[in-house]
């Protein structure tokens, strides 16, 4: 049986660290969010409230495709050719940030 030590707000108008909890992402993870608009919000006196209601409806509604983009091709050497690029992409990268 799982128990919450802390219940989460009940209320429509969540703090950041409420919502940090009910979604378990980190504080900064949610102010991220924000700064793009992908969570629901408003300004209460200089401080952000997130709308409990709209972020159930909105960012918690998960459409798989919107996820996971898929490229068909017909051309087999198209796509070992863009497999290729991407593993020199992620070696190079790997080369200038090993350091």
């Amino acid at each position: 049986m799982i128990t919450i030590d802390k219940p989460t707000a009940l209320h429509n108008l969540m703090t950041v660290k409420e919502t940090s909890e009910l979604l378990r992402i980190p504080i900064p993870t949610v102010y991220y969010h924000i700064r793009k608009g992908s969570i629901p919000t408003i300004r209460i006196g200089g401080r952000w409230r997130i709308l409990r209601d709209r972020l159930n409806s909105e960012f918690l509604k998960i459409i798989p495709e919107d996820h996971f983009e898929v490229k068909q091709t017909d051309d087999e050497n198209a796509f070992i050719n863009a497999m290729a690029d991407k593993v020199i992409q992620a070696l190079k990268f790997k080369a200038l940030h090993s350091f």
